[in-house]
């Protein structure tokens, strides 16, 4: 009887045992992936301090851009707490006239940058301000929260986001306005009437221009509902966009830590190295990061040279020694050792 046929991966583990093995068992063919795979596993760990070097570079830019944002919000803080208010508090007890009201507002934006403008609203909500220094404010705030958190109490001062539509009655060329807002009280803690200074971003981008960035790092400051306040390289078209919904939010509201390494970027979940995290004490987050691509781009470069050389190199190797293979693999099988049954060059 005729024995059947021999199945294909008999065949293939044959084939492997009497070519592949032998030639992989080669001493050149082992010197080369012995040298390359050292290599390799040393670019692996390349590649780590690739990302966490890139991270903590990160990390460090969003720590000097939460501390100028806190030191320029405190600054007002302190300005408001100890001139501007008491000066609004004056001009409401008609102590003090318009002009001198404006006059001390002036001074107080010369002494800090940051401040874009102040302006106070009565205890009925309406603005206090001549309208011709006001047209881009609304004239009666009463019926927004913000208000009336402050006429009842619940806070004195704070610092958050506005919505265009919230603070801002005509067309401007920003989307929102970061705000900080004073409580006025006379000497009887009645409610006099709210002052509320505006914050100019301007003053942020030159903060950013002074720090010194790693190519193709971008920066993103966020409020704490996801909305997009400004960003560097600029584009418009993002800011005042809300961005909650992407990964990073998602990973930062379940946690409250701040993220960093391989952190997708928060605008369009794209693979990331950097930074995500909170100012301190404000409603801000800081977003620092490079695209993992440029910032893989020497250790991709390096790889591709290694692989193109492990290739190289079993290859030459295997071709130097095929004979004398070929005689070793006819010797293990019982076959002769003349050469000359060979002349293919495998001896299979």
């Amino acid at each position: 009887m005729k024995p059947g046929p021999v199945p294909i991966w008999k065949r293939l583990l044959k084939a492997l045992r009497r070519q592949g093995l032998p030639m992989l068992l080669a001493p050149p063919a082992l010197v080369a992936i012995a040298f390359d795979a050292w290599d390799f596993a040393s670019l692996w760990v390349d590649h780590d301090h690739t990302v966490e070097e890139t991270a903590l570079q990160s990390q460090g830019v969003a720590r000097e851009i939460g501390r100028s944002i806190t030191s320029a919000l405190q600054a007002i803080e302190v300005e408001a707490t100890d001139h501007l208010t008491p000066l609004s508090n004056q001009y409401l007890e008609k102590k003090i006239r318009m002009p001198q009201l404006l006059a001390g507002y002036g001074l107080a934006r010369q002494r800090l940058p940051q401040l874009a403008s102040i302006h106070l609203y009565k205890a009925d909500g309406r603005l206090a301000d001549p309208p011709q220094l006001s047209r881009r404010m609304p004239p009666d705030i009463s019926a927004i929260a913000l208000f009336k958190a402050h006429r009842d109490g619940v806070v004195e001062q704070s610092v958050r986001v506005d919505s265009l539509e919230d603070l801002v009655s005509d067309q401007m060329s920003v989307k929102w306005q970061l705000v900080l807002a004073q409580s006025v009280r006379n000497a009887e803690g009645e409610f006099m009437g709210l002052m509320i200074a505006s914050v100019d971003t301007e003053y942020f981008f030159s903060v950013i221009a002074e720090i010194r960035l790693a190519p193709g790092t971008a920066i993103r400051i966020f409020d704490s509902d996801g909305r997009l306040l400004l960003n560097h390289p600029r584009d418009f078209t993002q800011v005042g966009r809300n961005y909650s919904s992407r990964w990073t939010f998602q990973d930062w509201t379940q946690s409250k830590v701040e993220l960093l390494g391989t952190v997708p970027d928060p605008t369009d979940n794209s693979p990331e190295i950097g930074v995500f995290r909170k100012v301190e004490r404000y409603p801000i987050l800081v977003s620092v990061g490079v695209a993992e691509d440029l910032a893989l781009a020497e250790w991709w470069r390096e790889l591709a040279i290694l692989l193109v050389a492990i290739l190289t190199f079993v290859a030459a190797s295997l071709w130097s020694a095929r004979r004398p293979l070929a005689a070793w693999v006819l010797h293990q099988e019982h076959h002769t050792d003349d050469p000359s049954g060979f002349r293919d060059g495998d001896g299979i």
